[in-house]
């Protein structure tokens, strides 16, 4: 990861697996970097005991060098990250989702809502 993250501003990542009270290990090990992240346990978190593999989940991580220009957005879903990257010429809403197949139909109404809230 950090080999792809050192190549690029600003990186999106789908699928990280990692439970909500592990999030905090990308900045172990990306330092130098600043992110939002999405964990499937994010709404419910499982207790230490009935912890299963972690599953989905969405970041995009960025490096300090360009976090003045970058403002994490909290959209309040558990599917969906996303940041607004402003400059003096322009404003750029960047969106990282994971939609899974299994649910689909649930999945894309859920994907629409957000981006009819997230487009006004």
């Amino acid at each position: 990861m950090s080999t792809i993250a050192a190549e690029y501003d600003v990186t999106c990542i789908q699928e990280h697996w990692l439970h909500s009270y592990k999030q905090i290990e990308i900045s172990q090990w990306l330092p130098g970097y600043c992110y939002t992240i999405k964990c499937f346990d994010e709404d419910d978190p499982e207790p230490p005991l009935l912890r299963t593999r972690g599953n989905a989940g969405t970041a995009i991580i960025w490096k300090q060098a360009v976090d003045h220009i970058v403002t994490p957005i909290d959209d309040g879903s558990h599917r969906v990250c996303a940041v607004s990257i402003s400059s003096a010429e322009r404003r750029l809403l960047l969106v990282n989702s994971y939609m899974p197949t299994q649910g689909a139909d649930k999945a894309k109404a859920d994907y629409d809502e957000y981006l009819t809230r997230s487009t006004r």
